[in-house]
């Protein structure tokens, strides 16, 4: 499995430690999310090359990390409102509001958590329009423990930039990853990743995942165990 630049996935694991594995073959390109919650075309302007993806999932969500052929950085989350045990919606909450309760979710809970992760700032935050419809895009800037990152990278700080959106009962957390802080590009990789992402997204069948090592590691109880089954099966690849 191909990893970043970085000895740390940034936020790869973090958000859904339910499980993880690689997503099987899929034809056409195409990545088909857990609970028809949305497919995102592989062939996107905003990766190059040949890709490598591991796929993580909770019961209220789930992500798929991405490397492409230069070993570029993307991510993409789901959130379902509903079942997310932190990230609730307000009663007749817009979109916007929506997408800055999730922001506030990943700025002040998700990346403080991380214990590579010195200090963080925002440096850019405001709403976007694109064909995908209006966003959120906020750009932080990472300082990082230098004893995670390689030797010979510019130095201890990263870019990582959020595009978050909603549709229906689902926010969308669409993620890259910068060592230059180049704002005009980050929104570009962003907004073209998500432009090429469909919502809902295609029903597909694949075998169950049986790695039972990965439960014992992880959960204690048999309700968890078993929430940990219905992620790993995906809801809709039975």
């Amino acid at each position: 499995m191909k990893r970043g630049r970085l000895s740390l996935a940034l936020l790869a694991s973090i958000t859904f430690a339910g499980c993880a594995h690689t997503p099987p073959p899929q034809t056409q390109a195409f990545y088909h999310a857990p609970s028809n919650a949305y497919s995102l075309s592989l062939g996107s302007q905003a990766l190059q090359g040949s890709v490598s993806m591991t796929e993580q999932c909770e019961p209220y969500g789930g992500s798929i990390n991405i490397w492409d052929a230069k070993n570029r950085f993307f991510r993409v989350d789901y959130l379902n409102f509903i079942e997310h045990p932190t990230v609730h919606s307000p009663s007749f909450a817009n979109d916007r509001t929506l997408n800055e309760l999730v922001m506030n979710y990943y700025q002040n809970d998700v990346v403080p958590a991380q214990k590579n992760i010195i200090s963080n700032k925002v440096l850019f935050h405001d709403t976007v329009n694109s064909t995908a419809g209006e966003g959120l895009l906020s750009i932080l800037s990472l300082e990082m423990n230098k004893k995670s990152i390689p030797k010979d990278a510019l130095d201890n700080t990263v870019y990582y930039g959020f595009f978050v959106f909603r549709r229906g009962d689902f926010a969308y957390i669409v993620q890259h990853r910068q060592e230059i802080y180049q704002p005009e590009r980050m929104k570009a990789m962003l907004v073209t990743l998500a432009q090429d992402m469909t919502i809902p997204g295609k029903n597909y069948y694949a075998n169950n995942i049986g790695n039972l090592g990965v439960i014992d590691q992880v959960f204690g109880s048999q309700n968890e165990i078993n929430a940990w089954k219905k992620a790993t099966q995906c809801d809709n690849r039975k």
